[in-house]
């Protein structure tokens, strides 16, 4: 289970914006000492079915389920790039102008991206994030 530490920010609801900070791959080695601030960035999570009893401003464990981060990786990233390769191959044996190839192609990833949208209510319930309070 991955996790990581934030600050509440905002409470809206059911929902919470929880601000924490990303560093670089080196803050855990031996390199942490020659590392800079630049090295971390701020990201502000939104994060639904929040418990009651937290409260902006108190620090707090974000926390996914096994495989969140691996599975975000193949929507994001590996599904769309397996899938513009097999139609790239596939328009190459049909020998189409490079303007339909790429025509057809970008349909291919406007067609992803709105089964993406149709899939957002199993992607949000997959992918979610939860917050407990730190002891």
């Amino acid at each position: 289970m991955d996790c990581k530490i934030g600050i509440v920010r905002k409470i809206q609801g059911d929902t919470a914006e929880v601000l924490i900070s990303r560093s670089s791959a080196c803050a855990s080695c031996h390199a942490k000492g020659a590392c800079t601030s630049a090295d971390q960035k701020e990201q502000l999570l939104t994060i639904r079915n929040v418990p009651s009893s937290i409260q902006v401003g108190d620090r707090v464990q974000v926390t996914s389920k096994p495989g969140v981060g691996l599975k975000a990786a193949l929507f994001a990233f590996a599904i769309p790039v397996v899938l513009l390769v097999v139609v790239a191959v596939v328009l190459y044996k049909l020998s189409l102008s490079d303007a339909a190839n790429a025509v057809v192609l970008l349909g291919v990833l406007v067609g992803y991206g709105l089964f993406l949208l149709l899939m957002r209510p199993y992607l949000n319930r997959e992918l979610e994030l939860r917050i407990e309070p730190l002891a």
